[in-house]
C-alpha cells in the first residue's frame, strides 16, 4: 500500500478542493483526523497512508474520489493512446457505478415501502386508539350520571334516616314518660310487686321451696337445695339479678323461657316449676349439674 509524505498529501488535498494550506494538513495530523504515523526519520515527517487519505477526503467530499476517478478515466479515454485500452474498462466502472446505484435505489424504494406501510399501521392503531378513548369517555360520563344519582338516593337516605331516627327518638321518649307514669301511678296500689333487683340465696331458697312443695317428686331436700341453688345462679349473680335479664323498662326475662316478668315472686315462681319439671325425672342430677355450670 502507498504512503505520501505532508507535501504529497497537501497536492493530493488541493486536487480535491479540500485545503491549499501545508498548515492545515499538519494541524489535522496532530489532531487525529488525518491518521498518520511518524517516520523513523524525523526529517520526513509524516507518512500518511492511501487509504487513511482517501477516507478523509471522503469524508470532507462524499462522492468525489469516485467523480475524479470516473473523470481521469474519461480523460484517459480522449487520448488516443489510451482510447482503445481502457475504454472495456472504463465501461465496467461505468456498469459497476450504475449497478451500485440501482441498487441503492432498491434498497431506498423497500425502505420508503416499508415506511409507508409502518405509517399505515400506525395510523390504523391511532384510529383504534381514538375510538377507544371515545368509548372509554362515554363510560366515564355514564358513570358519572349513575355516580350522582346514587349521590342524590344518599342525600335523600339520609335525610330519612334522619327523620325516622328523630321519630324513633320522640317514640322513645313518649313510652319512657308512659312507663314512668304507669310506674308512679302504680307505686301505691302495686307496691308490694315491684320486682326487687336483690335477693340472697337464702330468700330465695324460701320463696322456691313454695313451688317444689307443689310438685310431685321423690327428690331428697339436699338435692332440692342444689337444684335451687343452678336456678338461682341462673338469674341472680353476686346477690343481684344479671343485668342481661333486665329489660329496658326493668322487667325481668326469665333464662329458662325467655318470657317477661314484672314480678319477681312470679318469676321466680315459674322458673322454678320449669326448671323441675324439666329435670327432675329426666336426667341425674350430676350430669344436668354439669350441663348448667358449662352454661354459665
Amino acid at each position: 500500500m502507498r504512503e505520501y509524505n505532508v507535501h504529497e498529501v497537501l497536492a493530493i488535498l488541493q486536487k480535491y478542493y479540500i485545503t491549499d494550506s501545508q498548515q492545515m494538513v499538519a494541524r489535522w495530523i496532530r489532531e487525529g483526523k488525518i491518521q498518520g504515523i511518524r517516520s523513523e526519520n524525523r526529517k520526513e515527517g509524516y507518512r500518511v497512508s492511501e487509504d487513511e487519505l482517501f477516507e478523509f477526503i471522503e469524508e470532507q467530499r462524499p462522492g468525489l474520489p469516485s467523480i475524479m476517478q470516473i473523470y481521469e478515466c474519461y480523460v484517459r479515454q480522449l487520448k488516443p493512446e489510451f482510447q482503445e485500452e481502457n475504454i472495456t474498462e472504463n465501461q465496467e466502472i461505468l456498469n459497476n457505478n450504475l449497478q451500485l446505484i440501482e441498487t441503492e435505489n432498491d434498497g431506498l424504494r423497500e425502505r420508503v415501502l416499508s415506511l409507508e406501510n409502518a405509517l399505515n399501521d400506525l395510523q390504523q392503531e391511532k384510529q383504534i386508539l381514538e375510538m377507544e378513548l371515545i368509548e372509554t369517555l362515554e363510560l366515564y360520563n355514564g358513570l358519572k350520571e349513575e355516580n350522582n344519582v346514587l349521590l342524590d338516593e344518599i342525600e335523600t337516605l339520609s335525610e330519612l334516616f334522619k327523620i325516622t331516627d328523630d321519630e324513633n327518638k320522640k317514640l322513645k321518649d313518649l313510652s319512657s314518660k308512659k312507663i314512668d307514669l304507669g310506674i308512679k301511678g302504680n307505686d301505691q296500689t302495686k307496691k308490694g310487686n315491684t320486682v326487687k333487683k336483690e335477693l340472697s340465696f337464702e330468700e330465695f331458697k324460701d320463696l322456691g321451696e313454695e313451688t317444689v312443695s307443689s310438685i310431685e317428686h321423690n327428690l331428697e331436700k339436699g338435692m332440692i337445695d342444689r337444684h335451687l341453688r343452678s336456678v338461682y345462679e341462673q338469674i341472680f349473680k353476686n346477690g343481684k339479678i344479671k343485668s342481661n335479664l333486665i329489660t329496658e323498662n326493668g322487667s325481668i326475662t326469665c333464662p329458662f323461657t325467655e318470657r317477661v316478668y314484672k314480678q319477681q315472686k312470679r318469676l321466680i315462681n315459674n322458673a322454678v316449676l320449669h326448671y323441675f319439671e324439666k329435670h327432675s325425672g329426666l336426667k341425674p342430677y350430676q350430669e344436668e349439674l354439669e350441663i348448667t355450670v358449662a352454661n354459665d
